[in-house]
């Protein structure tokens, strides 16, 4: 073991570690797990997308049923602890029901960016006493404010099989 002076400075022992990090690859590791964890997503994202794809086409022929909205407001999930949701209470026109939700759409992820999040955008543009037209499947279990648009899924599909065939192809290369 090699004996090395104290750093005078911390200034000095993070150049030292910074460094280190540069020579023994650490952007290689840093890099290796952030392909990692895309590769893990876009599997994910090849299951549900097409179950979110198939509901957002099932949806077009779901009847549609007037509705007012009750309340609107964040509520917490038993299952995950401080992450917030909104959640819509409607209440059907014609039989009276109450119908609760945080699907707005189908075919639609819900994203947060620094606070503002599509859900947020959805829960203001719904108000309570706003009259909507509610999308319910025909047995009754599942319904939407609005129909959604299959772009979204589409695009995610996309991607991800690029992702796939274009790895398959640097892979084929290698080995040739």
């Amino acid at each position: 073991m090699e004996n090395t002076p104290a750093p005078e400075s911390l200034a000095q022992a993070l150049s030292g570690l910074k460094r280190q990090f540069y020579e023994n690859g650490g952007w290689r590791l840093i890099g290796g797990f952030m392909l990692l964890w895309v590769y893990a997503a876009s599997l994910f994202l090849l299951v549900v997308a097409p179950y979110e794809l198939s509901l957002v086409y099932a949806a077009r022929d779901w009847p549609a049923v007037p509705a007012h909205v009750k309340s609107v407001e964040l509520a917490l999930p038993p299952f995950h602890e401080g992450q917030r949701f909104w959640q819509f209470t409607l209440t059907r026109d014609d039989t009276g029901a109450e119908l609760v939700t945080a699907d707005v759409r189908p075919g639609d992820f819900p994203i947060s960016i620094l606070g503002w999040s599509s859900t947020t955008a959805d829960a203001q543009r719904y108000a309570p006493g706003l009259a909507v037209n509610v999308f319910v499947r025909p047995d009754g279990r599942k319904f939407f404010l609005e129909q959604g648009s299959p772009l979204l899924m589409q695009g995610v599909i996309t991607a991800c099989l690029a992702l796939w065939l274009w790895t398959g192809r640097r892979i084929w290369r290698r080995r040739r």
